[in-house]
């Protein structure tokens, strides 16, 4: 079995239990005739998949008003940028993909269809620039959400809306 980047990196090693779930099997290049009917559609396909079974999480659902703590949006900022440092631009950091499991403390990142894994060697300045926006829309997202909205206006548009 083979573990995810973030599990295994020696300087990340230690987020595991709170980024990742549990990465339960992995293969790569599956051949379709040995898990026959379930994957049949790739039997045509050039190459042959690989496959990642992870971990089932009950009662997650996705961060909303209704489940909001200033403790989770902070974890989940943390976790962002432990991602980050991991080498990894989530890509799509918007609420759609933060959830919480419901009756515990635990938060997680999902969605990575958007995600790029860097090396020190890939990384460019615009991918640290990605990163530092992407944790940016984070930090909007917390203040947004943890004050009131009449502090994240600018004084004009406070007099404006007092008229």
């Amino acid at each position: 079995m083979r573990k995810c980047r973030v599990c295994t990196t020696p300087r990340t090693r230690s987020v595991r239990s709170r980024v990742c779930p549990s990465l339960l099997w992995h293969s790569r290049a599956v051949h379709p005739l040995e898990w026959s009917p379930h994957l049949d559609d790739f039997l045509d396909d050039r190459l042959r998949p690989n496959a990642v079974l992870l971990e089932y999480i009950p009662n997650l659902c996705p961060i909303a008003l209704s489940k909001f703590s200033e403790n989770r949006v902070q974890q989940l900022h943390h976790i962002l940028l432990e991602i980050h440092r991991a080498g990894i631009y989530h890509g799509d950091p918007y609420p759609r993909n933060m959830m919480v499991q419901e009756g515990s403390d635990r938060v997680l990142w999902i969605d990575f269809t958007y995600a790029q894994t860097l090396t020190p060697d890939s990384m460019q300045p615009y991918h640290v620039e990605w990163m530092k926006d992407e944790a940016g829309m984070m930090e909007y997202f917390l203040k947004a959400l943890v004050f009131p909205p009449t502090a994240l206006l600018t004084p004009d548009v406070v007099h404006a809306s007092n008229i």
